[in-house]
């Protein structure tokens, strides 16, 4: 099943489409080609969002209850959580976090009940360096290899539960965080949209709102 979840997880649908119309870039492609390529990209995500769902793994049309029964079924613990209105409703915003050092930030939409986004980071030292081409590429995510180890993030909508599952292979996670310099964004979107906003001091702010356990993971940053 890891497999086939990688496959499909790697498939490009604008991209096979157009090496079926002979390489042609789709600014190309005629009206009946565009269709074509819509056709094959809806009914890719379909079975995608089809076959994380039977593997119990995160996908885009998850609601939040979903989500949470997900991460929590993963052994992930709440670390903060509070709620802000937006709009004339309520959402949420959670970080999640579990031994092995893995810290999620999420959002919630539509008054709670859907995932609007969020960020897996953690950090592993490798068991081999040479198997850095391996290791599955972040979805929105970065890498940042020093003296083997590996600070990483990824988008938690697709996959993740997968994603982890790969990363657990070629490395030993590391539980309390040693990159001093570490990229977090804990920051809802009702606080990204005030000017002159400071990303880190929002940040910051949250990971001191943390349970101890959660904190202690990330110490290095505060």
């Amino acid at each position: 099943m890891s497999d086939i979840i990688k496959k499909v997880l790697e498939f490009d649908p604008l991209g096979e489409t157009e090496k079926l119309f002979g390489d042609k870039h789709w600014s190309e492609f005629s009206e009946d080609e565009n269709k074509l390529s819509m056709e094959l990209f809806f009914m890719h995500n379909k079975n995608k969002d089809k076959l994380l769902k039977e593997s119990k793994d995160t996908h885009f049309s998850m609601d939040w209850d979903e989500f949470i029964g997900i991460l929590t079924s993963n052994q992930f613990k709440l670390g903060y959580e509070y709620s802000f209105p937006y709009e004339d409703k309520m959402e949420k915003a959670v970080i999640y976090y579990n031994s092995d050092g893995l810290v999620i930030w999420a959002t919630s939409y539509w008054n709670g009940k859907s995932v609007n986004g969020g960020t897996l980071y953690g950090e592993i030292k490798m068991h081999d360096v040479s198997d850095r081409p391996n290791i599955p590429s972040c979805s929105n995510g970065f890498y940042d290899l020093k003296n083997g180890k590996l600070n990483f993030s990824t988008d938690i909508r697709e996959g993740l539960i997968w994603f982890i599952s790969q990363m657990d292979k070629y490395g030993t996670f590391l539980n309390e965080w040693e990159d001093e310099n570490k990229f977090l964004w804990f920051v809802d979107f009702v606080e990204d949209d005030v000017p002159g906003y400071d990303y880190e001091k929002l940040t910051r702010n949250k990971i001191h709102q943390c349970c101890d356990e959660a904190k202690n993971i990330m110490k290095r940053l505060i």
